[in-house]
């Protein structure tokens, strides 16, 4: 992220996405207006623009009220906004002669002529110039004759995700510091320097290190006893914090900020501090003496160390967090019988969302009444799974998304071996866990098992499942290790990875665009892998049978789809001509059984598919530069079967994956 302090210092903007706000907090919802923008500018190869101001604008109209209490910083707002995929923050020095710019001033002088921007993305409520008078409405009127588009984010999505800065801000001053995280996406934190105490906290055997605010206007939270996580020296410490006015030392005293690292001895004094509020204890207390108040510490300190023990806190480390995102439509029964067992998920940092694509069941009053943890994400229609799930994920923040099929019933630790595997390898864009059926545990499931291969001719199979023949599990599949492609039935991706890439190809609709994704990522040159120790359990064509004849259409037709946009040349040419060979022989195999239905499928496949093709091209184009843009080495062949899996199997009556080998 480039950051830029005046206008002067303004590069030439490609293609500019802005948005334009203070963005304190730098909150989940404001992490979707950037995540909206950063969406677009990849989607018109431009750059992703915030602009920001400083000092707060209230300081600067109103300098004489002091009411205004900030969540961060601007250096806090910095170190947040370079954890995310912004391109350039823009830092607009806010003065009184800025601040009487009338609104088409503001627009003509100061957007247009500084940014040119492509597109502009502003909150449903945003306004501007003196006396603000502008709005959304004026911009839009702009949009035409300079050649912009203007996009408001909705009050409905704004208030759908049910998060404001002044939410936060009360959370916080009434000690309710786990809603404030859950809804800022990160531990509140703060930075201050160290100055000299009274240096009774030493005395008493636990020495504190007194931090000074590096701004005034900065929200304390409630007073009380805080377990903490504190950057110092480079280091990060745990620790425990304590605000208040030590009413056991004097009746008199400010309020102030003091915090003890547990294993640190070294002089902090005149240094910076970063101390991240992870856990409210307990609020402020006066002790008859202070020995009284020495035992309370010590069992605050007991306290915090079991906590963190607890839940093996690195709770600063924002790459840890996980999303787990349930994509449905009209599944109230698959809810009410597979959701309870993400109750008992042992992962410690994770989000559970629901993506409906507007369900006409009861699904959603199902989710309000037995499932209120869920974060609901209500689609306008039904967009299919990869529709479904690129619009819903644009609302989650989290780095790690875990998409699972609202019919998978999962093992309470399988996250915690993915996430932990992903977390050691950069590399490592999906990964996928054991699927195993629901109604016999000891038998492979269809849709993923024990992770996806291609053959010469990219018919997908699975080690455990090849064609319809599924395997018991007895052990043969228990090491890590990479594949072609993981199931779309427990799919966990890298959210900057999945994004980069264009996400999942929505005019697939539904069928085979996991298979399309990891093979972008390969030919990115990533990882993609199967984790045995994780497992789930998947019913399986819970919403379309797999003997139906339009289960069979979908996926003639998607495969064709995805070796057109994924191969080039004669190599292609040559596929698909011995594809034809194979999938006609495949049609005269259905007419033969009986089963008419079926062999139409794939003559209306192979129509479609001639159609759809041309009208898929800019999709494959556009896919295809974000391939080479986000490159990381050369394509990935791991999970590739260099024989013909048809032959292997039919004629020569090789059933089970090891006999392959």
């Amino acid at each position: 992220m480039q950051i830029y302090r005046s206008l002067a210092e303004l590069p030439t903007f490609r293609n500019a996405v802005i948005t334009i706000g203070t963005f304190d907090g730098v909150h989940l919802a404001h992490r979707k207006i950037l995540n909206t923008i950063i969406d677009k500018a990849r989607s018109i190869d431009g750059e992703s623009i915030l602009i920001s101001f400083h000092p707060h604008p209230r300081l600067v109209v109103y300098p004489k009220d002091q009411s205004l209490q900030l969540l961060n910083s601007i250096d806090e707002k910095i170190s947040l906004l370079q954890n995310t995929d912004l391109d350039h923050l823009v830092i607009v020095p806010f003065t009184v002669e800025f601040s009487q710019l009338l609104a088409r001033e503001y627009i003509e002088n100061f957007l247009l002529k500084n940014f040119n921007p492509s597109a502009i993305v502003i909150g449903y409520d945003h306004r501007f110039g003196l006396n603000r008078e502008g709005n959304i409405n004026l911009l839009k009127s702009y949009e035409s004759p300079k050649g912009f588009s203007v996009e408001e984010i909705s009050k409905q999505q704004l208030e759908a995700s049910d998060i404001s800065s002044t939410k936060i801000r009360n959370a916080l001053l009434s000690g309710n510091l786990d809603l404030a995280n859950q809804l800022l996406g990160y531990p509140y934190l703060l930075q201050g320097k160290v100055v000299h105490g009274e240096k009774i906290g030493k005395s008493l055997g636990y020495p504190t290190a007194n931090i000074a605010l590096s701004i005034r206007n900065k929200l304390l939270p409630d007073i009380g006893v805080y377990a903490i996580e504190a950057e110092a020296n480079g280091k990060t410490y745990k620790g425990m914090s304590y605000i208040g006015s030590r009413p056991t030392i004097n009746d008199d005293n400010p309020i102030g900020l003091e915090v003890n690292l547990f294993d640190f001895d070294e002089d902090l004094y005149g240094r910076q501090v970063t101390v991240h509020f992870v856990k409210y204890i307990r609020g402020d207390m006066k002790f008859d003496s202070l020995d009284e108040l020495k035992d309370q510490i010590a069992k605050d300190k007991k306290d915090i160390l079991f906590f963190f023990t607890k839940n093996e806190g690195n709770f600063s480390k924002k790459e840890e967090a996980a999303a787990i995102a349930v994509l449905n439509y009209n599944g109230n029964d698959l809810l009410n019988k597979y959701l309870p067992s993400h109750d008992l998920d042992q992962y410690p940092n994770s989000q559970y969302y629901l993506i409906d694509n507007q369900s006409s069941d009861d699904s959603l009053q199902t989710m309000q009444r037995k499932f209120q943890h869920w974060k609901i994400i209500p689609l306008s229609k039904n967009h299919g799974y990869a529709g479904g799930y690129n619009k819903g994920l644009q609302n989650i923040t989290e780095p790690y998304l875990a998409l699972v099929n609202s019919d998978v019933e999962v093992d309470k630790d399988w996250l915690v071996h993915i996430v932990n595997l992903m977390e050691k390898d950069r590399e490592i864009a999906v990964c996928q866990p054991k699927i195993l059926q629901t109604g016999d545990k000891t038998f492979f499931e269809y849709a993923g098992a024990a992770g996806g291969w291609m053959d010469r001719y990219y018919y997908p199979f699975c080690e455990g499942r090849i064609f319809d023949t599924l395997e018991k599990d007895e052990g043969q599949f228990e090491k890590i290790k990479e594949i072609f492609w993981a199931s779309g039935a427990a799919f966990v991706v890298r959210r900057d990875v999945f994004f980069d890439l264009g996400g999942f190809d929505e005019t697939l609709f539904a069928h085979q665009e996991e298979i399309d994704f990891c093979w972008r990522a390969k030919r990115a040159g990533y990882k993609i892998c199967y984790v045995p120790n994780a497992k789930v359990y998947h019913q399986g064509g819970a919403t379309l049978n797999s003997t139906s004849p339009q289960k069979l259409y979908l996926n003639f037709r998607n495969n064709l789809l995805i070796i057109w946009k994924n191969r080039t040349g004669f190599a292609r040419f040559r596929i698909l001509m011995i594809r034809r060979i194979l999938d006609f022989v495949a049609m005269l195999q259905f007419l033969l059984k009986g089963k008419y239905e079926n062999a139409q499928a794939v003559i209306k496949a192979y129509h479609h598919f001639q159609f759809k093709k041309l009208a898929h091209k800019e999709v494959k184009e556009a896919h295809n530069k974000l391939v080479i843009k986000h490159k990381i080495g050369p394509e990935n062949k791991k999970g590739y079967f260099k024989k013909s899996i048809v032959l292997q199997y039919y004629l020569l009556g090789k059933k089970k994956f090891n006999e392959l080998f």
